[in-house]
């Protein structure tokens, strides 16, 4: 597997999900994808709603990939056209989350492949979270909030885990990329964690403590829910735009 794809197997194993082998037919619907709460290391864009990570096959580049009509289509794409309509001619659709495999509605948006190297830029940047201030982030707020009437729920089943966190002794090996930030000599610094434990190689910027990543994952999960489950009731892939913009409390 190359990093992308033990990405989506961290991904997955934080949902308490698994791979797919079986292959997706038709359009996508709630078995197609299990839900991430806890957000992406050194993501500055604001974003709503869980990441929705695929759970079938992915291309060499990360992005999930489902047939229709005999074609291969890349998933996020047609979870756009899905809530949104046809793609705007000459557009890329991009991901306020920046994780690849993910493919809920809410974080996706049309732009250019500049727009994208722009974005990667501020998220990579040595202020890292301060970063998205003034004209970014009022960019992708106004993102987040189109996004919002577009929120798919998380699916109402999950299936085994893929990876199972162990404990004991052991040899680290790491090899899950969890993010990235900027050195002060301008190099970039991979994030990674171990793919037996689940710990970080090394201490990056605003990391306090290991905790323990499903932990951590369920108490975010359950804060959200909480605050806005009235938002989800009864949603599903496909339903029409909400035309709303939920607000917490």
């Amino acid at each position: 597997m190359n990093q992308h794809h033990l990405e989506r197997a961290y991904l997955l194993y934080l949902a308490g999900s698994g791979k797919s082998r079986r292959r997706p037919a038709g359009l996508i619907n709630t078995s197609n994808y299990a839900a991430v709460y806890t957000p992406p290391a050194n993501c500055p864009t604001p974003y709503y709603g869980p990441c929705l990570i695929w759970r079938h096959g992915l291309d060499t580049h990360g992005y999930g990939m489902l047939h229709l009509n005999g074609k291969p289509h890349k998933a996020h794409r047609v979870a756009y056209e899905m809530t949104r309509g046809r793609i705007p001619e000459g557009k890329h659709i991009l991901r306020l989350c920046h994780r690849r495999s993910c493919i809920q509605p809410a974080h996706l948006y049309a732009g250019t492949p500049k727009r994208n190297a722009e974005d990667r830029k501020v998220r990579l940047s040595e202020k890292g979270e301060c970063a998205s201030i003034g004209r970014f982030m009022e960019e992708h707020s106004t993102r987040m909030h189109d996004g919002m009437r577009y929120s798919w729920d998380e699916p109402p089943q999950v299936e085994r885990t893929l990876f199972q966190q162990q404990t004991g002794e052991h040899c680290c090996v790491y090899t899950i990329p969890v993010g990235a930030y900027s050195m002060p000599n301008g190099e970039i610094e991979e994030i990674k964690l171990c793919q037996v434990c689940f710990e970080q190689e090394n201490a990056w910027p605003g990391n306090c403590a290991q905790v323990d990543p499903r932990a951590k994952e369920i108490a975010i999960r359950t804060g959200y829910r909480h605050s806005l489950a009235w938002f989800f009731e009864g949603r599903k892939p496909g339903d029409r735009p909400l035309n709303i913009i939920p607000r917490s409390g």
